[in-house]
This record gives structure tokens, sequence and C-alpha cells, in this order.
């Protein structure tokens, strides 16, 4: 058996009358992975439920999300970090000159 993650099912949302938890999920694991989880939980005094989560949230990517205008200045500021180079003409690009011997 591999391991695999399942959705269940959407947690209650607020049109539910619940507080929004997300998603629920069904991990099925290799008992070899599931002792090595125990483990490290049981060492740092968590429970497994607890531990799985933290470690989810430790690798989650969250970056706040940026006005249009604090967008545009950082992708004009990571524009102007590369070096001005000549545009290359018609002539540098084309297939005779790539391939002088073919054409």
């Amino acid at each position: 058996m591999s391991n695999r993650i399942t959705p269940v099912r959407e947690a209650g949302g607020a049109g539910q009358g619940k507080a929004d938890l997300g998603i629920i999920v069904k991990l099925e694991l290799q008992p070899e992975v599931q002792a090595g989880l125990v483990a490290e939980a049981d060492a740092r005094g968590l429970s497994l439920e607890a531990y799985i989560l933290q470690v989810i949230q430790d690798h989650a990517v969250t970056a706040p999300a940026l006005s249009t205008e604090a967008w545009e200045s950082e992708f004009d500021g990571w524009l102007s970090s590369f070096p001005d180079v000549p545009i290359l003409s018609d002539e540098a690009i084309s297939r005779d000159s790539m391939y002088p011997d073919k054409w």
C-alpha cells in the first residue's frame, strides 16, 4: 500500500452555523510511516493529530496578498534587476543564422 491523502469533505462552513474549519483529510499511511510519525509526536509530547497539523502549518507557504500598486512596484524592481541587453535583430534569430548548414 502506498501513502494516500484523500479529501473527505469540506468541514463546516459559515453557512452551516459552524466556524470555517477548512477541509477534513483522510490519511492512509504505510505502517512504517505511521510509526515514524507517532515516534516524532511522542518525542515532542504531542498527539499524532497535533504533530501532523504542526508539520503542515510549518510547511505551508503563506504570503500576504499585495495591492495592485505594491505588486507592480515589486515587479518593476524585479525587472530592473536584469542587465540591459540589446534586442536581437530578426537576422540574429532567423533559422538561416541558427542552422547555416541546413538552409
